[in-house]
């Protein structure tokens, strides 16, 4: 942030600033990051070329003779989607919400003076942006170039060199914080069960599926077309049935002292200068996926057109929560809650229209991170709803007899192994954020005092448990895949012992028959032999047999007793 401070031009608009620093016009915003990005490793010891994507994407409104000073702000890629809402929280003021629709309608609310007071924003952005969207908020708070970089990161390297540059040092994340929260989905119509070995194809072919989503949605960045689109991060399948996508909510935060203008004196801007506390809250969730590139959960849908959502909503457990659906719900006056009007409905998108509901208004002003509470709740109750169908079928699919696939069986539980590792390491990282931005990361601060346990503080702590358990839920399962991986090779192991044995017992059976043809075939072939006392007159048969009684003994003599115990009777009788 330090670094963009100090390469970006005297702002000279005459709006109302939301911190201490002016105000900076759209394009003043896309000149910075430009001249960053082409800062080389010679030029700089902090070079800027992995922006190089976000500059040119900035850029394109002011490149390609779409911009107006003053104007709306793009002729084209701007629609009535809301990608915006503000709301606003001051120490007179308990709440109110502004929504928008285009850029322009952002800077002229900007641009409109707030109250001199103590204040908190709470901004959220929906799905993919616009260039016009990303050059208007940041220059209207100031937003350090890298948060919009993390969150786009699936793009910022498309048809580029990659330096790796991400993940970062946790020092660069001091005004930054990831959340993932995951949507469960069903096929509508349930299909046969599936061998693991057909999850295994339905797999690799949803992985071909992704990537042509995350392709298609690169074309919509660099093309600028329907913004607002939402974003999905990862697919995975679960089952033949159920399936899962993850998504992501980025929060910037920043805190400044705020003048109500930026041309009164400087006397008045001293006395106007109050504390204001802004957070940027991006989800992806957008516009429903069915208006945006296909994925893999479109193969889900049947692509019936009934109004039942593919997608499970996300249940939130609230002390007397069934006793107070007429504060929570989003339509009051309903008789009856309405149908999705797509297959493809998310509890997700709820999070920006319904915010700040089961909070305390009169905490938000001093305890910012309480006002992110709502959203980390709903990132934890989709993730217990994510392990509970994780370990529901962990159990259904625990056998102990061994399977006729026991390599697909294992392809499988190194599957879901390797995702709650991965759900692992980011709850990890969660419960460091919280302990980091709830004041929680003293171990004596975990205890307080009682005179000190304020709502937002037990708020936090609450948080901080939910976190904790279900990062151990997490490595449990994870200790139980580990196992069950165990007991599959160890029963593997056993079946092929199994085996190895009966083809030893059929060996066996075949050795005792040889046992007595190959006396009589030795004796056979001597008969037959054409030599003077077999050619004269021919042997009469019970010649043959006299002569195969002795093999035949001996044989039985060799099979039932090795060499060894045969010299042994031998010499025992020797000595009677």
């Amino acid at each position: 942030m330090a670094l963009l401070a100090s390469s970006l031009p005297v702002g000279t608009s005459t709006a109302a600033s939301r911190s201490s620093k002016p105000l900076l016009q759209p394009e003043e915003y896309a000149d910075a990051v430009s001249a960053h990005a082409k800062l080389g490793s010679q030029a700089s010891l902090y070079p800027g070329l992995n922006f190089a994507n976000l500059a040119s994407f900035l850029q394109q409104p002011f490149t390609h003779g779409t911009y107006t000073p003053g104007g709306v702000g793009t002729k084209s890629t701007i629609g009535v989607f809301e990608f915006a809402r503000e709301y606003f929280f001051g120490s007179h003021v308990e709440g109110r919400m502004e929504v928008f629709r285009s850029p322009a309608e952002m800077k002229r609310a900007v641009a409109v003076p707030k109250p001199g007071e103590k204040t908190h924003s709470v901004v959220f952005l929906r799905g993919l942006p616009s260039p016009m969207w990303l050059s208007t908020i940041g220059g209207i708070y100031r937003v350090d170039p890298e948060f919009f970089q993390r969150h786009l990161e699936f793009w910022s390297a498309v048809g580029r060199i990659d330096y790796f540059p991400l993940p970062s040092l946790p020092s660069t994340s001091g005004k930054m914080i990831e959340l993932t929260y995951i949507s469960i989905g069903q096929r509508e119509t349930p299909g046969r069960n599936h061998r693991p070995r057909e999850i295994n194809s339905m797999r690799q072919a949803s992985h071909k599926a992704m990537s042509k989503y995350i392709h298609d949605i690169n074309t919509h960045m660099e093309t600028g077309a329907a913004p607002g689109n939402s974003i999905v991060r990862r697919f995975d399948i679960l089952d033949e049935t159920h399936f899962a996508i993850e998504q992501r909510i980025s929060i910037y935060m920043d805190q400044n002292g705020h003048n109500r203008t930026s041309t009164c004196s400087p006397r008045q801007a001293q006395n106007d200068l109050l504390i204001s506390y802004t957070a940027l809250i991006w989800l992806d969730t957008g516009r429903n996926l069915a208006h945006g590139p296909a994925g893999p959960w479109v193969d889900f849908s049947d692509r019936r057109g009934i109004n039942q959502s593919v997608f499970y909503p996300t249940i939130q457990i609230l002390p007397s929560v069934a006793l107070k659906s007429h504060l929570l719900s989003a339509n009051p006056t309903a008789a009856a809650p309405a149908e999705p009007s797509s297959p493809f409905a998310q509890s997700s998108a709820l999070l920006t229209s319904e915010y700040a509901k089961t909070l305390d208004k009169k905490f938000i002003v001093n305890e910012h991170f309480y006002a992110l509470h709502e959203l980390f709740l709903f990132c934890a109750f989709s993730h217990s709803q994510y392990l509970n169908i994780i370990e529901s079928k962990l159990n259904s699919e625990t056998a102990f007899h061994a399977s006729s696939d026991q390599i697909e069986d294992q392809s499988n539980i190194l599957y879901r192994q390797r995702m709650l590792e991965a759900h692992a390491n980011h709850l990890r990282t969660t419960i460091a954020v919280i302990k980091a931005f709830g004041g929680l990361s003293k171990p004596e601060q975990l205890e307080g005092e009682e005179t000190t346990d304020t709502v937002p503080r037990r708020a936090t702590k609450s948080l901080l448990i939910d976190y904790q358990h279900l990062l151990s839920r997490t490595e449990r399962l994870s200790t139980q895949c580990q196992a069950q991986m165990t007991l599959l090779m160890n029963q593997a192991m056993i079946a092929e012992s199994t085996k190895a044995i009966q083809q030893a017992k059929e060996v066996t059976k075949l050795t005792r028959l040889a046992f007595v043809f190959v006396p009589l075939s030795f004796t056979a072939s001597i008969c037959g032999m054409n030599l003077w006392p077999f050619i004269r007159d021919g042997p009469s048969l019970w010649v043959w047999f006299a002569l195969s009684a002795p093999f035949l003994l001996l044989s039985f003599l060799v099979m039932l007793f090795d060499i060894g115990t045969l010299w042994k009777i031998v010499m025992a009788v020797k000595r009677k």
